[in-house]
């Protein structure tokens, strides 16, 4: 008859041991931010790495053209295909001043002609 392992002394005894969990979740955040600059390196250099009006290189920001076709703002989370599907309705911007421009140009009213 094969011996029993030994549990740990922090066994809940629902098969959870919470300090391997703790790591699994400190793994998991850390890859998740260390996947997400790289990605949004990455497609910051397909655009040229420069400002789409101004050809800054500092602080890149991509804009939303149509925010109503926005699905989220966390786009480098998602998969490659949709990550592309989703900047294919963007620009990229310098944070200051061009995307505070454009941003503040997307909440002017709209002037409509009368009919």
């Amino acid at each position: 008859m094969p011996r029993k392992k030994k549990r740990p002394k922090n066994w809940d005894g629902w098969g959870q041991n919470p300090i391997s969990q703790e790591r699994g979740l400190t793994y998991k955040r850390e890859w998740g931010k260390k996947t997400y600059k790289e990605r949004r390196r990455e497609y910051i250099d397909k655009r040229g790495g420069v400002c789409e009006r101004c050809s800054c290189s500092v602080s890149l920001e991509f804009h939303h053209r149509m925010p109503l076709f926005k699905t989220t703002h966390r786009i480098f989370r998602l998969s490659r295909k949709r990550i592309e599907a989703e900047l294919a309705h963007c620009e990229l911007l310098c944070r200051k001043p061009c995307h505070v421009k454009a941003q503040a140009e997307l909440k002017k009213p709209k002037q409509f002609c009368g009919i």
